[in-house]
């Protein structure tokens, strides 16, 4: 069967939808020198019922060390006989990230995700598992990622990223993220690459911080939720191409979340809303699987 049922749309006409993997990180170990990520059990439970209801083979996993991220991504992606008859594949990470020198002597820095142990992962190993040199019974399909986790410097035992009502960060800790960005901007950051066929969607833009809360959980992921829910409601979402939801989600992101009236002003320069790339070839329209 042909990937592409038309010239411009991809085929979801496979006998699978495909399979969503989650990796949710919420509990990190007290020596990690970071802290847990309260409010992210919201977005996991959200991340489970969204992509179930729209027909996934949905594999998740919570509170994963830097080893077992690496594994269990390496176990979903030699999937041949599952992948062989999707019509895509979804990845979303919910971590702390950060935009890190890995090798010293070249001083650029790449974007990473956190173990529960506090050991970093490349985001760029993660995507590159899925492309289609290493997967190749996902090759022409679309693939996405989702990836609520902060893209700025470190801050030891706290980030923007931290589980409180952004209304209620302390100073002190907003004036160090300022401090560690001005102090990393200076390095020149790589990009994650984005094989083709891949769509890559961030909580925020480089060198800014995601923003969760436990009330809501992350931005990204609450406004992704509350998108696709609105669209299966009104029946446009089989009809209408997906990416047209993600713009929904960043304008949800933009004016549900970031509002300069209120107490976020004060975070301007730290944190933005999200954004996406992407290498389609062609337009995304779920259909409803029998």
């Amino acid at each position: 069967m042909d990937t592409k049922i038309k010239e411009c749309a991809y085929n979801f006409g496979y006998a699978k939808r495909g399979i969503a993997l989650l990796i949710h990180n919420e509990e990190y170990d007290p020596n990690s020198d970071f802290n847990d990520r309260l409010g992210d059990n919201i977005d996991f439970k959200h991340m489970l019922e969204i992509f179930k209801e729209l027909g996934f083979d949905v594999r998740p996993y919570r509170n994963l060390t830097s080893t077992d991220i690496i594994e269990k991504t390496e176990e979903v992606s030699k999937m041949k006989d599952l992948h062989k008859e999707s019509d895509c594949f979804v990845c979303v990470i919910a971590a702390h990230g950060e935009e890190m020198v890995i090798q010293k002597d070249e001083g650029t820095k790449e974007h990473v995700i956190f173990g529960t142990n506090g050991k970093p992962v490349r985001t760029s190993e993660i995507v590159g598992m899925f492309d289609e040199r290493n997967c190749k019974e996902l090759a022409d399909k679309p693939k996405f990622f989702f990836i609520q986790a902060c893209r700025t410097g470190r801050v030891i035992g706290n980030r923007l990223d931290i589980g409180h009502d952004v209304s209620k960060v302390d100073q002190m800790v907003r004036d160090e993220i300022f401090k560690t960005t001005k102090q990393n901007s200076n390095n020149q950051i790589i990009d994650v690459e984005c094989p083709a066929d891949t769509l890559l969607m961030f909580a925020s833009l480089s060198n800014n911080s995601a923003v969760r809360t436990p009330s809501t959980g992350g931005w990204l992921l609450a406004s992704l939720y509350n998108q696709i829910k609105e669209y299966i409601k009104n029946g446009k979402l089989w009809s209408i191409e997906f990416t047209q939801v993600l713009n929904s989600t960043l304008q949800e992101m933009a004016t549900k979340f970031y509002k300069p009236s209120d107490e976020t002003s004060k975070w301007y320069g730290a944190f933005s809303p999200g954004c996406f790339t992407h290498t389609l070839s062609a337009d995304v329209l779920f259909n409803k699987k029998l």
